[in-house]
């Protein structure tokens, strides 16, 4: 981070450098759980274009689905996944983080089931709504 923070503008950079500037820039705010800047950074990398092959491409579509998923906005997320599909990956680390997004984004009914019912019992869980009445001595 303090690398980066040596580059005064990086406007200025060529298209190449400077994507790859706001993948890293991306990647550090996820480190840092600043979903919305990690977000805006991997969106700024996508539109200015990765000069590199389909592993960056894709792994930075990966990580917007992650963001998303991470925000229960399971839609969106599952479209992001789908544009990362749509390149042709080498790296088998990246392959098996898209296998687990795939499962992630299947069981994403049982985790907002689960979710729901320690909202409603308050993190315990309780099997019966009414109250036992002690018994009379």
């Amino acid at each position: 981070e303090k690398q980066l923070k040596l580059t005064w503008k990086p406007d200025w950079l060529f298209s190449y450098n400077r994507a790859y500037y706001q993948m890293l820039t991306g990647t550090i705010a996820m480190q840092r759980k600043d979903l919305s800047g990690a977000e805006a950074a991997f969106l700024k990398a996508n539109e200015i274009g990765m000069p590199g092959g389909d592993n960056e491409k894709a792994m930075i579509w990966l990580q917007l689905a992650n963001i998303q998923a991470s925000k229960e906005k399971w839609n969106v997320a599952q479209n992001y996944l789908k544009k990362a599909k749509e390149y042709d990956i080498s790296e088998p680390a990246l392959r098996d983080q898209m296998k687990q997004m795939e499962l992630a984004l299947a069981q994403r009914g049982q985790v907002k089931m689960a979710r729901q019912m320690q909202m409603q019992n308050g993190g315990m869980m309780q099997f019966s709504g009414k109250r036992r009445r002690p018994k009379m001595r």
